[in-house]
């Protein structure tokens, strides 16, 4: 009966610190392609929309957001010369890996060009004069700004 007791008592002395240092957070993954090729983007911005999470997708299209606390959100991938993708309502869980890819489709880009994060480039050409001209917006980091790139003649 006593070595019973002792066993359980050393039972839960030693599962004691497994419950408390449990996860608390989650964790996004996903690829990320062109919807025509079906080949991976390198370097697509994809961010949980409200936050200050995110990543870049590596060379073979691929992302992880780590650390995501438990809740649902909106995800957006941004990537040049791609039309923007966005799910809502993107569920994330303790301790679990929430999987989510994303095709992106082409697009055109005439007078302008938005890349990814919110900077947006314009070019104006008028009198034979061409001003290159850029203002970066990234509200979801705190901070924007703008770049005069040049004046060409």
């Amino acid at each position: 009966m006593k070595k019973n007791l002792l066993y359980y008592f050393l039972l839960i002395i030693l599962s004691g610190p497994s419950l408390i240092v449990a996860g608390t957070t989650g964790k996004i993954v996903g690829k990320v392609v062109n919807a025509s090729s079906s080949e991976g983007l390198i370097s697509a911005n994809v961010i949980i929309v409200g936050t200050r999470l995110g990543a870049t997708t590596d060379v073979d299209g691929y992302y992880s957001i780590i650390n995501v606390p438990p809740g649902t959100y909106d995800l957006q991938v941004h990537y040049i010369g791609y039309a923007k993708y966005r799910v809502k309502n993107l569920k994330v869980f303790v301790d679990r890996t929430t999987t989510q890819n994303a095709e992106l489709n082409e697009e055109n880009v005439e007078n302008g060009l938005t890349l990814g994060g919110g900077l947006d480039m314009f070019f104006i050409k008028t009198w034979g004069l061409r001003l290159d001209y850029a203002y970066a917006d990234w509200g979801m980091l705190g901070y924007s700004s703008r770049i005069s790139l040049g004046l060409v003649f």
